[in-house]
């Protein structure tokens, strides 16, 4: 056994992606590793379903690097997850608590336990590992047994073609597939494992017989892998050679009686080996928008349209030609706007004057149209030509019949969006000039380029507009846009201020601990002071602040005493000056004095 340890902490100076200095250590000690089990052991678990944070630190490749399990701790539960290999997490043998799960599993959770405390026991054979997870007073809660893993490879020999597999798959997804093109496939199994291996000739050569392994004779190769086995399958080539080649451009297919060549409608050559002698028939059949023109190469009953029959006494080359019919392809230009529309292969070049063109393919050509619109305009999309002609991406037609296409091209326009927000929000609209916007019925409308939108604020009773923003950013009034590209715009509407009644909680504040109320009595004690003074409410970051959930931050602190200085300049007066201007919002807490001096400074205004 093999043991491997990670840090999984964040801050892990060699990194924790399978790619960093940590990652390809692991990968190449795990590959020159000799041991039959390998352990990989961290603090954070890569999946659980616990409820601390920190899960997936490392969740790389293990499988494929060689590992036998996982094994984490970190969350106070037990779990195991299955993937391939097991992934655990143990932490319930020392801490002074246990955690809980979540309501929904993590996908792949197989075992969960939080009842007790316990700890695992790994026992390593030669011929299996097992973890066994038990309580402190002895009681088996999760076992599992992993039993050891032995290669059987399969060898293609002989001058021949043909195919191994195996029944069944084994580690490999596909388990040994060997293909005509392939030399040697191997794939793991259990110790013990019954696996059968078939071997299949292409169908110019024989399979003549296994050896290696216990294996022999022609038919399936029946192995039980108590140890690594490699078997070997002779394939022989037959004695000659016919093949079979399409020309022209039309489809079809091409058959052999006997069988052996199945050149199908996507088959540009087929091979078939057959026994020196052997009188075979040749027959084609021309695909739907294609037609049959003859046979051509060795003679001797290959001539004409008629089934061709060849003698094989060698190898032998014969070629069918299929001719594709032609269609036309019609392109249509529509809409308001221009552009252009080309094709793949060349035919139709439809410029900016061209209304629609018209050009010849063979049947089945697959032809690409491109459309290209003008400056000022936009290609809407394609219609006609079946279901690959949507969108407006290229257009892809195969020609087995005449089609027409349409190409729609219109006028550019730029979308003009508004937002409204605010506390004030559900009483606020904005109408647009042009006639178009009407939010927060209609908050979107498209406008020619160069257009010049004007927006309006439009306040109900008891609701104050509070500036724009995005697009425009100017305080009050009308937001103007030039239309040149999509536009956004929020509006921001403020409700009208709770009347301030001269007093505050916990007045004077002390020590530390700052409420939300405290922060909302100076935000409807300012507010009163703003609107009394010709100046509108402010839109408050946080605008409803919860108690004991909402934290109070810097930012709500700055934010109280730049509003009250504006209160402060309209009157003419000098703003007051405060302790520890401005607050960082990060480093800086709120603090009892810091409300007590804003308190102050609001009871000093007439």
């Amino acid at each position: 056994m093999h043991l491997f340890a990670l840090d999984s902490d964040g801050k892990e100076p060699d990194g924790t992606t399978d790619t960093s200095v940590q990652g390809l250590w692991l990968k190449a000690k795990l590959s020159a590793s000799t041991a039959k089990w390998k352990l990989v052991f961290m603090h954070h678990p890569p999946f659980s379903s616990g409820i601390n944070p920190l899960h997936g630190q490392l969740q790389w490749p293990f499988e494929a690097w060689g590992a036998t399990a996982v094994l984490a701790g970190h969350d106070h539960d037990y779990e195991r997850f299955a993937f391939g290999i097991p992934y655990f997490v143990i932490g319930v043998s020392g801490a002074p608590n246990l955690s809980a799960f979540q309501d929904t599993p993590t996908p792949g959770s197989a075992v969960r336990f939080t009842g007790d405390f316990g700890a695992m026991l790994v026992e390593a054979t030669d011929d299996h590992i097992m973890f066994t997870f038990m309580l402190r007073d002895g009681s088996l809660i999760d076992t599992l047994t992993l039993p050891t893993q032995l290669t059987l490879s399969a060898t293609r020999v002989g001058n021949g073609r043909g195919t191994i597999v195996s029944t069944p798959a084994g580690t490999d997804p596909t388990g040994i597939a060997c293909g005509v093109a392939c030399t040697t496939a191997a794939t793991s199994y259990p110790s013990g494992t019954s696996v059968t291996l078939t071997a299949t000739a292409a169908s110019d050569s024989v399979f003549t017989g296994w050896s290696g392994g216990g294996c022999s004779g022609a038919g399936p190769c029946a192995v039980t892998i108590t140890k690594n086995l490699n078997v070997f399958a002779t394939f022989t080539a037959r004695a000659y050679v016919l093949t079979v080649d399409k020309a022209g451009n039309g489809s079809g297919t091409v058959r052999s009686d006997p069988a052996g060549v199945n050149c199908g409608v996507g088959c540009a050559t087929a091979v078939a080996g057959f026994s020196s002698g052997t009188l075979v028939t040749l027959a084609a059949a021309p695909a739907a928008g294609s037609t049959f023109k003859g046979w051509s190469g060795f003679g001797g009953g290959c001539g004409g349209t008629e089934p061709c029959t060849v003698t094989i006494t060698g190898n032998r080359r014969v070629s069918a030609t299929f001719v594709a019919r032609a269609y036309a392809l019609s392109v249509e230009k529509a809409g308001t706007g221009g552009g252009i529309v080309t094709t793949a292969p060349a035919g139709i070049s439809c410029d900016v004057t061209c209304v629609s063109a018209t050009a010849a393919y063979g049947s089945g050509t697959l032809v690409t149209l491109t459309a290209i619109p003008l400056a000022g305009s936009v290609f809407t999309g394609w219609s006609g030509g079946g279901s690959s002609c949507i969108g407006t991406g290229t257009c892809s037609v195969a020609v087995t019949r005449n089609t027409n296409v349409f190409a729609t091209f219109a006028a550019k326009t730029y979308q003009l969006s508004v937002v409204i927000k605010g506390s004030g929000s559900a009483n606020g609209a904005v109408l647009s000039s042009p006639l178009g916007i009407d939010c927060p019925h209609v908050c979107s409308a498209d406008f020619t380029p160069g257009v010049f939108a004007r927006l309006t604020p439009v306040s109900a009773a008891g609701t104050s507009f509070a500036g724009w923003s995005g697009a425009c950013s100017q305080a009050q009034g009308d937001c103007a846009v030039t239309m040149g590209a999509a536009q956004s715009v929020v509006a921001l509407f403020a409700g009208s201020p709770r009347e301030f009644n001269g007093s505050f909680t916990d007045d004077p504040l002390v020590g530390k601990v700052v409420k939300a109320v405290h922060v909302m009595e100076l935000r409807d004690a300012i507010d009163s002071l703003r609107v009394g003074s010709g100046l509108a409410p402010v839109f408050w970051s946080d605008p409803s602040p919860v108690p004991k959930v909402t934290p109070q931050r810097a930012a709500h602190v700055n934010e109280l005493r730049a509003a009250l200085a504006e209160v402060y300049e309209v009157r003419g007066l000098t703003p007051p000056v405060f302790a520890d201007t401005p607050l960082a919002s990060m480093h800086s807490p709120v603090l009892a004095v810091h409300l007590n001096q804003l308190r102050s400074a609001v009871r000093a205004l007439p």
